[in-house]
């Protein structure tokens, strides 16, 4: 799934960037992201807390409408919305700050492919 998206992937964790590595090469997924930003990155600063996204964002060099968050809390979502990401909740039900429901993070990947096609057409 990740390899069909053709965008850039970035974890962004409440944890440390080497836990979230580490988690990453056991699941054999740690070379389809670039980077890792974990909690240590962000001034200790944790998700939902708005600094630490517009951290993110300098640090990936993007405004907040170039990129969509995926999380399985809808607190989490809710500064990414507010900063203009798309933002895509896993295994939860529609509420403010959730722009889309996925029932299994393995649909991510089609969804990101249909948005795409959209943003092509316009």
């Amino acid at each position: 799934m990740l390899d069909g998206i053709p965008l850039r992937k970035v974890v962004f964790t409440n944890a440390t960037a080497e836990h979230a590595w580490r988690v990453l090469q056991a699941l054999g997924v740690a070379d389809r992201f670039e980077d890792v930003i974990g909690i240590r990155e962000v001034g200790l600063r944790s998700k939902p807390d708005l600094e630490s996204y517009r951290w993110v964002l300098r640090r990936l060099g993007v405004p907040g409408t170039a990129c969509i968050l995926v999380d399985d809390r809808p607190m989490n979502l809710r500064p990414a919305k507010q900063l203009g990401m798309t933002t895509v909740l896993v295994d939860g039900k529609p509420e403010e700050g959730v722009d889309f429901v996925v029932k299994d993070v393995l649909e991510v990947g089609p969804l990101v492919a249909r948005l795409l096609e959209e943003q092509e057409g316009r």
